[in-house]
Parts: C-alpha cells; sequence; structure tokens
C-alpha cells in the first residue's frame, strides 16, 4: 500500500520514505522514483526519496504509516 501512495503523490509532492535502514529506503525509493517518472514523465513534479524513519517524521509536514498486508503493524 505505501508504495502506491508514494508513486501517486509523488505526481505532485516530495516524499520521503522510512525506513528502519537507511540503504532498503534508498533503494526502494530509487525504484519507486524510477517507476513514478514512467508512468508520469513530464507531468511528475514531486519526487521520491528514502531516509531512516526518524529523520524522514522530523523533516515531513504529513506522516502515513503504512504496513503490508496480513501482518501485523510493528509501529
Amino acid at each position: 500500500m505505501g508504495r502506491g501512495l508514494a508513486i501517486r503523490l509523488s505526481l505532485k509532492h516530495g516524499v520521503l520514505m522510512g525506513s528502519r535502514d537507511s540503504e532498503k529506503a534508498q533503494r526502494i525509493a530509487r525504484e519507486l522514483n524510477g517507476l513514478a517518472r514512467g508512468f508520469y514523465q513530464a507531468e511528475m513534479e514531486g519526487g521520491i526519496a528514502g531516509l531512516v524513519n526518524a529523520e524522514a517524521v522530523e523533516a515531513s509536514e504529513v506522516v502515513i504509516v503504512t504496513c503490508p498486508p496480513r501482518l501485523p503493524c510493528q509501529c
């Protein structure tokens, strides 16, 4: 769910993806940025960056927490 929201929101907004692991966050952000740019091309005004959770929350105006389906959220 979070990946789909990040792609959709990046059309008009800067999106910060958080993870407990900085490398994982950056890798996923690169993948999703590529997908979003493929979908939206010249219309894309935002972007997706990956940070550790605490940094993403601190730098954000709005925070959306998503969890994998069928797994308990460990927020």
